[in-house]
C-alpha cells in the first residue's frame, strides 16, 4: 500500500534513513525466496499474497516533481468500504431572499438543497518481470538490485498514467477509467467550462475565470490552476510584455553579467490568490499513434462512406475556418489504440458540420479519437480534436467545431476537504504472482477514484491557443497572433 504524501513529500535529494530504505527493500522482494506450496514444478500456482509499500515508498519515485496533481490532492485522500460511494452536495442553504417581516409575523420556511452524488472506484494495475538471470547479475548498469529497480520503474509507470487520467479520465468513452476533472465538472456544472476559442491564456483570461467561480451560487475560491508547458510558457510572456515598465527597468540596467527570468508560480487575482504549476500529462497536439498490446487493442475503423460537410445546427465553423480539411479516426479501449483510418481532404463552409461515416473494425473499441489537420494541411498536420463513445457496429461522427485541435485546457480547483477528495477502496499492492519460466514476474494493483465533491467550486478552461508552439492551428481565424 502507498501512501501519496510519503511518496510526494521527500524530494529527490534529501536523505531517506537507513531502515526505511532497509524497508523499501525488503516490501519489493519479500517472498522471492519462499517456494511455491508442494512441488516446485513451473505452472503451480501459489496463493496471491499481498505486499504493504505503503509505509516505505519514500524514495521509490525520482520524478515525483511530475506527479503534481497527485501531490495537490495527496492531503485530501479517503479510504472508502465500497467501490461505489455516495455524498451529498450542499447545492444552497435556501431561495429566497426575503427574511423581513411583521412584528408578529411567521417567518417564511427555507430548506436546504442537496444532491446526491455517486462515484465508483476504479481497478488499475500493472504487470512486471525480471528474469532470473538479471537477478543473479544482480545490478542492471550499475544501479542495484534488478527486481527493487523494476518494482520502482513499474510503480512510476502506474502513477504517470493515474496522474494523466485525474485530468482526462472519462468512463462514458473507456468505462474501466475513473472520471476527471473536466468530466466530473462537466457532468455536475457545465457553466463552468469556459471556452477560449484559440485565446492565449492570461492573466486577464484567469481573473475572468476566477471572478465566475467566486460569483454568488458558485462560492469557488479558485487556489490552484494546472496548465500544460505551452500554456504556462505563454503565461509567462503576459508576465513579462516589454510594454511593462518594471521589467523594461530590469533589462535596462546595463549590468556586464548577470541573470534574468521569472517563475510564475502564484498570481493575484481579484478574488484571491492562484498557485499556477504546469503538468507534462496536460498535452496538445497529439497525434495519430497506435498503442497497446496488438491482440488486445482494437482494429482499425473501417469507412461506412464518404466524409462530408453540409450547413449543420450549432456549427462553429467561422468564415475565418473555410477551407479543406483531412481526418483521422482511431479506435479506443483500456488496452489501448488502433491505427487510424485516414480520410480524403474535405472542404469545408462557414456553418457546415463534418460528418465522418465509421464501421467498428472489432476487438471491442468503446470509443473514437478523431484527428484534425491543420487549415488546407497535409495529413503530418493531424492533431487530435476530441473523442467520442461508440454506439454501434456503424456510425456517423460530426464535427462542429466545438474543439480545436492543438490547442491546450486549464483545470482551476478550489482545493480543500469539501471540495475534492482522493477516494481509496485499496491502497497500491505488490503482489508476487507464480513462476511460468525463468523470470518472476509481479503486479502492481490498487482500486481508487477522483472525487470532485463540488463540482461548482472548480472550473476548466478548454481551446487554450498556444504562441509558441510547433503545431499548426487548427483554424487560422481561432488564434491571437504574437505582436
Amino acid at each position: 500500500m502507498f501512501d501519496l504524501n510519503s511518496i510526494l513529500g521527500t524530494s529527490p535529494n534529501q536523505m531517506v534513513p537507513l531502515d526505511q530504505l532497509q524497508g523499501l527493500k525488503k516490501a519489493m522482494t519479500t517472498g522471492s525466496g519462499i517456494p511455491t506450496p508442494g512441488a516446485s514444478v513451473a505452472g503451480n500456482f501459489a496463493p496471491l499474497v499481498p505486499e504493504s509499500l505503503e509505509q516505505y515508498l519514500y524514495n521509490a519515485i525520482e520524478s515525483a516533481d511530475m506527479l503534481v496533481a497527485l501531490k495537490a490532492i495527496a492531503p485530501f485522500k479517503e479510504r472508502v468500504g465500497s467501490p461505489t460511494t455516495q455524498w451529498d452536495t450542499l447545492e444552497g442553504v435556501g431561495r429566497s431572499a426575503s427574511i423581513f417581516m411583521g412584528e408578529i409575523a411567521r417567518p417564511n420556511e427555507e430548506d436546504s438543497t442537496y444532491v446526491r452524488r455517486t462515484i465508483e472506484t476504479k481497478v488499475m494495475g500493472v504487470v512486471g518481470r525480471v528474469s532470473l538471470r538479471t537477478q543473479n547479475a544482480n545490478t542492471i548498469a550499475g544501479v542495484g538490485d534488478a527486481m527493487a529497480v523494476e518494482v520502482k520503474n513499474r510503480t512510476l509507470f502506474l502513477l504517470r498514467n493515474i496522474e494523466q487520467a485525474i485530468f482526462t479520465g472519462d468512463s462514458s468513452l473507456i468505462p474501466e477509467q475513473f472520471d476527471g476533472l473536466e468530466r466530473q465538472i462537466a457532468a455536475a456544472n457545465p457553466d463552468n467550462i469556459f471556452d477560449a476559442r484559440g485565446a492565449l491564456l492570461t492573466l486577464n483570461l484567469i481573473n475572468n475565470v476566477a471572478k465566475a467561480a467566486r460569483r454568488a451560487g458558485n462560492f469557488g475560491l479558485l487556489n490552484t490552476m494546472f496548465c500544460s508547458v505551452s500554456a504556462y510558457s505563454d503565461l509567462l510572456r503576459d508576465v513579462l510584455n516589454p510594454t511593462n515598465s518594471v521589467t523594461r527597468q530590469n533589462f535596462d540596467m546595463g549590468a556586464a553579467e548577470t541573470s534574468y527570468g521569472v517563475s510564475v508560480r502564484r498570481v493575484l487575482t481579484a478574488f484571491g490568490e492562484i498557485d499556477i504549476t504546469y503538468s507534462q500529462f496536460i498535452v496538445e497536439g497529439t497525434e495519430p499513434e497506435p498503442y497497446g498490446p496488438v491482440a488486445l487493442r482494437p482494429s482499425a475503423p473501417l469507412a461506412g462512406g464518404a466524409v462530408a460537410a453540409a450547413p449543420a445546427a450549432g456549427s462553429l465553423f467561422a468564415a475565418a475556418d473555410a477551407g479543406d480539411y483531412i481526418y483521422a479516426v482511431a479506435a479506443v479501449n483500456s488496452r489501448g489504440q488502433s491505427a487510424a483510418l485516414v480520410t480524403a481532404a474535405v472542404t469545408v463552409a462557414a456553418g457546415d458540420g463534418v460528418t465522418i461515416p465509421v464501421v467498428d473494425g472489432g476487438n471491442n473499441p468503446t470509443c473514437y479519437v478523431v484527428y484534425r489537420s491543420a487549415l488546407n494541411g497535409d495529413a503530418t498536420t493531424l492533431r487530435e480534436a476530441f473523442r467520442v463513445a461508440v454506439t454501434g457496429a456503424a456510425q456517423n461522427i460530426v464535427d462542429l467545431n466545438a474543439a480545436l485541435p492543438g490547442t491546450s485546457k486549464a483545470y482551476l480547483l478550489t482545493l480543500d476537504s469539501d471540495a475534492i477528495a482522493w477516494s481509496e477502496l485499496t491502497p497500491l499492492q505488490k503482489y508476487d504472482l507464480a513462476m511460468t519460466d525463468s523470470s518472476q514476474q509481479f503486479m502492481l494493483y490498487t482500486d481508487a477514484a477522483l472525487k470532485v465533491r463540488t463540482a461548482r467550486k472548480h472550473a476548466v478552461i478548454i481551446n487554450i491557443g498556444l504562441a509558441d508552439g510547433d503545431l499548426s492551428p487548427a483554424s487560422a481565424g481561432s488564434f491571437i497572433p504574437l505582436n
